[in-house]
């Protein structure tokens, strides 16, 4: 999810830096909707949802993204 506003500079980021996930933006800044839903409150900012839309992890880093992600995916 992005907190752009502008959509040419938001696109060119997602291409310059090669990120190769889905990527989603209302370009509504703070006011993004997705952002208000999860309480996104800094970025960057993660949040691990489950097939059915439930918030699995909010805020996990680092180690401990990684940590989980290996938990989940065995």
């Amino acid at each position: 999810m992005s907190l752009d506003r502008d959509h040419a500079a938001w696109v060119k980021a997602i291409q310059d830096d090669g990120l190769p996930w889905k990527h989603i933006s209302d370009l509504q800044f703070w006011s993004n909707a997705a952002a208000q839903e999860y309480g996104v409150t800094g970025i960057p900012y993660t949040v691990l949802v489950d097939r059915e839309g439930r918030i699995l992890e909010k805020g996990l880093r680092a180690h401990d993204l990684e940590f989980k992600l290996e938990q989940l995916l065995k």
